[in-house]
């Protein structure tokens, strides 16, 4: 197929944040069951002796092609399924190696930051994530370990370099799945793809920002009734898992808009 960069304005960036709550609340439950199955399947997989962490961190480039997947079958007029997490296996065979060169890299280099992240946090880091690990430990302890400088200074450099991680990775699998893209391709094209449209992202984040404000200033004030009229402390963090696992599946719906106004593909000739 061919693939040509689009110009994107900086006011899709809202379109881009409308678009993903409207479809979400088309299925909300679909795709709250979608991102909840995967978080099972990371889990599962972390699980494996030694290589567990890297190979769960690999999956998450396929959580966001899985999204992508079911936010344009939705957009069909179909259903959310789970079939989109394992979309892999029905790639064409030169497409599933590249998008597992990519997956592998991703879970390498992730591991790679988080292990330089610790590398520089040094003793005192240690020092700091001790209470963490001790069997009586409270809550007292576990909010002076994460509010620690050394531990505030590891979640900062792993979340910048996350970031910048994300950039070549953002449009990646897409790419290959319907660009045909190689690796190397798709990596580079993602990062011109986010720079072009550096203006709509950052007019989408920031409308991404004041969505989670809004929805924890709720999802608090309504635990906040729970709490005082049921007294029950289950009720309340299921309550406040389910809000966060609605904002997270709503962001990854967003990527299918992103993607669709950054590439312009088109269709294979006729035979």
């Amino acid at each position: 197929m061919g693939l040509r960069l689009r110009q994107v304005a900086p006011q899709r960036g809202s379109f881009w944040l409308r678009s993903a709550l409207a479809t979400f609340f088309r299925q909300p439950l679909g795709y709250c069951v979608l991102f909840l199955a995967y978080l099972l399947l990371f889990s599962v997989i972390g699980w494996i002796p030694l290589l567990g962490a890297p190979l769960s961190l690999a999956t998450l480039p396929l959580l966001s092609l899985a999204f992508m997947l079911a936010t344009r079958d939705a957009l069909a007029g179909q259903r959310v399924r789970l079939k989109h997490l394992f979309a892999l296996r029905n790639e064409p065979p030169a497409a599933r190696r590249a998008m597992l060169l990519l997956c592998i890299g991703f879970g390498l280099l992730v591991t790679l930051i988080v292990e330089l992240a610790a590398w520089a946090g040094g003793q005192e880091l240690v020092e700091a994530l001790k209470p963490l690990s001790a069997t009586n430990r409270s809550a007292q302890d576990f909010m002076t370990a994460l509010t620690h400088p050394a531990v505030t200074r590891f979640s900062h450099t792993i979340l910048v370099l996350s970031a910048l991680l994300s950039v070549p990775y953002w449009h990646a699998l897409a790419l290959v799945h319907w660009g045909g893209q190689s690796a190397a391709q798709a990596l580079f094209s993602s990062t011109l793809a986010l720079w072009r449209a550096k203006g709509a992202f950052l007019l989408f984040g920031l409308g991404w920002l004041g969505c989670v404000a809004i929805g924890s200033l709720l999802g608090g004030l309504v635990v906040g009734m729970l709490s005082a009229l049921l007294g029950s402390a289950a009720i309340v963090m299921a309550f406040a898992a389910l809000l966060v696992t609605a904002l997270s599946a709503a962001f990854y719906v967003s990527l299918w808009f992103m993607f669709e106004d950054s590439f312009e593909i088109d269709a294979p000739p006729a035979a």
